[in-house]
């Protein structure tokens, strides 16, 4: 039983995951870019 509720939060969170994933990674690849240029 805990694994169905578990699996049903995890395909609520999915779609969030998706929606904010393109922004995290822009966001990873600026800090990265800045980074070698600062480092």
């Amino acid at each position: 039983m805990a694994q169905d509720g578990l699996e049903s939060v995890s395909a609520q969170k999915a779609p969030i995951a998706a929606r904010f994933k393109p922004i995290r990674w822009k966001i990873e690849l600026v800090c990265v870019h800045l980074w070698q240029q600062g480092g």
